[in-house]
Parts: C-alpha cells; sequence; structure tokens
C-alpha cells in the first residue's frame, strides 16, 4: 500500500488521475443554462476584456452575480475566455483542475492534522469522486466552491505552519490567502472562528501565542475584512441588505442540514435543482442516527477535534441557507455543490470515530469496503455528470428529481422553445403557471410562441401580463416593442426598446432595434448614436 500509493508524489498522482478521468467527458459539455449563460454567454462583452481583472474589486462587473461581490470568482472566467472565448471548455478544464488541486490540498491539510496517511489518502480520494460534489466540477458556476476551498485550506495550513515556526513569511500567506478567500466568496469570514477554535481547542498549549501576537495576528485579519466591507459597500451600494428573518429561517432550517447530511453519507438522492420543500430526508435521517451510533461507540473521544469538524460543517453549511434569491425560486434551493466546503468537517468528524480510524485501510476487510465504497461513489459521480452534458439533459433531470418546483418547468419549456420545440414549450410553461402563477418570465415566454404563431392579441396579453408582475424585466419590454413593430406600431416599439434601455442599459439588442428604426426613418444622428453605444460595448454593426 505505501510503496504503490503513499511515497512522496503518488498519493496527489492518484488522486489527480482518478478525478482527471472520472471527469474528463465534462471537457465536451455544453451549457446548461442556470446561471452559466448570463455569466459566460450573456457577458462575453465583459469577460472578454482582460483590463476588467482590474475593474472587478471596485465595480460589478457580472450583474449575473446580483447582489454578491465575488471579485476573485469573475477572474478565471475572464482568463478562461481568453484562451476560449465562449466555448464552455476552458471553463470545464477550469473546474476539473481547481477540484483536482482543492483533493490534493485536502489530503496535505488532513495529514498536517496528524491523522493516518492512509486514512487521509483514501478519504481524499472518495472526495475527489464523491457523487454530491459533481455540479462543482461539472456545472461551470459550481467551481467557485472548489477555489474557495483552495484559499481556505492554503489559508489554515499557513496559520499551522506559523504556529509551529512563528515565522514572518507564514504570517504574510495567512493574510494573503484569507484575502483571497474572502475576495472569493463572503462565505470566508467563517475563518475568524475556526482560527481562534482551532488555538483552543486542538493546538491549545503546545507553544503560546505572545499578547503581540494574538494582537497583529487578527489585525491583520480584521483589516483585510474591514477593507473587503469597504469595497463591498461602494460596490454593492442600493442593493438589498440581508435580513434578520433570512438569517433565522438559516439557523433553524433542520431539514435543510439533514438533507444536506444524507447527501453526504448516502449520496442516492441526487438532483441537479435539488429543493427542500418536497424532498425525503429519509436518507438524512439515517446518516444522522449512523453517525451519533459511531460516536457513543467511539471510547477514545477527542472533543476539541470534534467540536472543530462539527463547527467547520455547521457554520460553512449555514451560508447557504441564509443567502436566497426569491425572484427564482419559491422554496429554498439546496444545491449540491454548496456541499463542498462543508464536507471536510463532515471528514473530520468522521475520522474521529473508531469505526473508522480503526477499521478502513488498515486491514484487508477495511481495504476492501474502501475500494468498494470508491468504486460505487464514481460509478453515481459518473452516472450523475451526465444531467450536465446539455441544457436539455439537465432541465428534463431537473423536472424529474423536482417534479413539483415550477421553474425546473419554465427552464425546460424556455430549453424546448430553443431548440425549435414551441409546443413541447408551451406544455411546460403552463406546468410552471399552474405551479405558480407568478412564475418569472414565463408569460414573455408564452408571448413568443403566441407571437411567432400570428397569434398577435394573446402574445400581447401575455407581454402585458409578464411586465406588471415583473415591471423590472428588461426582456418583455424588448419583445413587446417587437410585436409593436410587428404589427406597424412603430410609436410605441420605440417607447418599449428606450423603456428596455432605463432598466438595462448594457441591453445591446434594444439599441440595434433602434439604430435600425431611427436610420429606416432617416433620422441619422440618432442611429448613429445608437451604433456608437453599440460599439462602445464592443458590437460592431453595419445597417447601410
Amino acid at each position: 500500500m505505501e510503496k504503490i500509493f503513499l511515497r512522496t508524489w503518488r498519493p496527489y498522482a492518484w488522486i489527480i488521475a482518478l478525478g482527471f478521468i472520472l471527469y474528463a467527458r465534462t471537457l465536451f459539455f455544453g451549457f446548461v443554462y442556470l446561471d452559466d449563460n448570463a455569466i459566460i454567454l450573456d457577458s462575453s462583452h465583459a469577460i472578454s476584456s482582460v483590463s476588467n481583472i482590474f475593474q472587478v474589486f471596485s465595480r460589478n462587473v457580472l450583474p449575473a452575480f446580483g447582489t454578491f461581490y465575488r471579485p476573485m470568482s469573475v477572474i478565471p472566467y475572464i482568463l478562461d475566455a481568453q484562451v476560449g472565448g465562449t466555448n464552455p471548455f476552458m471553463y470545464h478544464l477550469t473546474n476539473i483542475i481547481f477540484h483536482l488541486i482543492a483533493s490534493c490540498l485536502l489530503f496535505v491539510f488532513l495529514i498536517k492534522l496528524k491523522y493516518k496517511e492512509v486514512l487521509v489518502f483514501i478519504f481524499a480520494l472518495l472526495f475527489t469522486v464523491h457523487p454530491a460534489l459533481t455540479s462543482a466540477v461539472a456545472w461551470i458556476p459550481g467551481g467557485v466552491d472548489p477555489l474557495l476551498t483552495i484559499f481556505i485550506l492554503l489559508d489554515l495550513f499557513f496559520f499551522l505552519k506559523y504556529l509551529e515556526t512563528r515565522n514572518w513569511l507564514n504570517y504574510c500567506l495567512i493574510i494573503i490567502f484569507f484575502a483571497l478567500a474572502l475576495f472569493t466568496k463572503e462565505t470566508a469570514l467563517i475563518l475568524l472562528i475556526m482560527f481562534p477554535l482551532y488555538y483552543y481547542l486542538i493546538y491549545k498549549g503546545k507553544s503560546v501565542l505572545s499578547i503581540l501576537e494574538k494582537v497583529y495576528l487578527p489585525a491583520g485579519l480584521f483589516f483585510v475584512s474591514f477593507v473587503w466591507f469597504i469595497l463591498r459597500s461602494i460596490v454593492l451600494a442600493g442593493s438589498m441588505p440581508l435580513k434578520l428573518s433570512d438569517v433565522l429561517a438559516g439557523l433553524f432550517n433542520v431539514p435543510a442540514f439533514i438533507l444536506y447530511l444524507g447527501k453526504m453519507l448516502l449520496p442516492f438522492n441526487l438532483s441537479v435543482l435539488p429543493m427542500v420543500e418536497g424532498s425525503s430526508l429519509v436518507f438524512g435521517l439515517i446518516a444522522l442516527a449512523a453517525v451519533t451510533l459511531m460516536f457513543i461507540f467511539t471510547e477514545n473521544r477527542r472533543y476539541g477535534h470534534i467540536v472543530f469538524g462539527f463547527t467547520w460543517f455547521m457554520l460553512f453549511l449555514l451560508p447557504t441557507l441564509i443567502f436566497s434569491d426569491p425572484a427564482r425560486f419559491t422554496g429554498v434551493a439546496a444545491y449540491e455543490h454548496r456541499i463542498y466546503l462543508p464536507m471536510i468537517g463532515f471528514i473530520i468528524l468522521l475520522l474521529e470515530t473508531d469505526l473508522i480510524r480503526n477499521n478502513i485501510g488498515l486491514h484487508n476487510k477495511g481495504l476492501t469496503f474502501s475500494v468498494l465504497v470508491l468504486v460505487m461513489f464514481s460509478a453515481l459521480a459518473f452516472v450523475h455528470s451526465g444531467n450536465f452534458s446539455d441544457r436539455i439533459s439537465f432541465w428534463e433531470s431537473a423536472v424529474r428529481t423536482s417534479p413539483r418546483h415550477p421553474l425546473a418547468h419554465r427552464n425546460l419549456g424556455a430549453m424546448y422553445y430553443l431548440d425549435g420545440m414551441p409546443g413541447k414549450a408551451e406544455i411546460e410553461y403552463k406546468r410552471a403557471l399552474a405551479l405558480n402563477p407568478y412564475e418569472p418570465m414565463v408569460h414573455n415566454n408564452l408571448a413568443l410562441i403566441y407571437m411567432n404563431a400570428n397569434r398577435l392579441k394573446e402574445s400581447e396579453n401575455e407581454f402585458l401580463t409578464e411586465i406588471k408582475i415583473n415591471p423590472t424585466y428588461d426582456n418583455a419590454y424588448c419583445n413587446l416593442g417587437i410585436l409593436y413593430y410587428k404589427e406597424g406600431r412603430f410609436k410605441e416599439a420605440e417607447a418599449q426598446w428606450k423603456r428596455t434601455l432605463e432598466i438595462n442599459p448594457d441591453f445591446t439588442d434594444a439599441y440595434k432595434f433602434l439604430a435600425f428604426y431611427y436610420y429606416g426613418r432617416k433620422e441619422y444622428d440618432l442611429a448613429n448614436y445608437y451604433i456608437g453605444e453599440l460599439q462602445k460595448r464592443g458590437i460592431q454593426i453595419n445597417i447601410r
């Protein structure tokens, strides 16, 4: 075992080889049209500009990120765009690389925590192929979580090294990786709790920090947090603040915690669009009972490690239950990529049980069991990854696993429409409205079907209904303008396109329609104005 798998560089080679073989086919997957189209296709003008690497810290380069300030998450998209443009290959490759680095760093970090090397190796492999983490690799926007995990594991690694050496280089690396993690995702603030927790619960008094060290170490972390908070406040000025009710809802969302726990230990009820409401908690309750029994029958309990692992799992999972998007979801979305970082806390908990540390990988039966689990997890992950291969596969899978969710039906309808199947699209749109009469975008999409079928009055009614329930939806105004133009109601069309630009000044189609409209009326100055606005956004058109 040691000769083949554990000497020098070999553990990393096995982790990389296994992970790459498992996920290599995702390199040829397309877009699934859940955020990836908004980040890459709709924002190609933004991510294609290298200069935006320096702009991401001072302004919201990608509106698709909404009310989140995550500049480091945007930079990989910009770098990928320089190589692959809007081809999904590079973005999928980056996700695989992030996942393999994170898996290798997990091995390093757990070794640093003094767990047995063979145990750490097996769990690093299980983490690499875990089916519940598939979306963090196969779904392009899910790559943010492996990136965050890389920075957090490096930050904690250098924190542990600093406690051993008190080296100023390690101190600087702690501050640097904390900043990188925080500017990747706000979840990194939890490190401000994890650092002292490790020091007081696990490290204890091995080499006590001086009073000066206890001042300048947190001072550096809080300074980075202060800078982040100021920049975030500037960039997100005017956005909706987090409400206390959302925080409390996340804290007491016990079903979501149980659902996530079940997917960590028994990853069989996987979904590309899992919702807490309507999901079975059977696997979660079995997992909870199993873990509880494992600790009951553990004799040598290291309470410091147990509390550290439990706190890691709970705190890194909590933010995923607080942040919600009521405009898109009618319930709590339990996305599986959110398990990525909390999974490490769960692994630490398992490593603290006698059943795991006295059996797994340490004798033939334990090793055989580990291999069987590894094969089963790999097979489940391989099958589940196929649901991310293209937009139709993704949304058909969403409807199968979340049939009561209107978003699944709405977006499956949109995919059918894009693929030239308006009849099937209309059926899915009507199913979405049956589940939620106020589902955003559905009336707009129905209107497009009716407009293309020359059912113009029905189309107008649907557009107006969409605008009534979704008054800031730019597409509805633009499409209504197209309908009015088709009917010869030119002034009304002009007004709708101008309203579109009031809502979204970067809506390029509205600029195009206005440029053609004014050119046709021989109002060349106005036509040239809108052509110029398009050129500012990197789009060239010839209307002569």
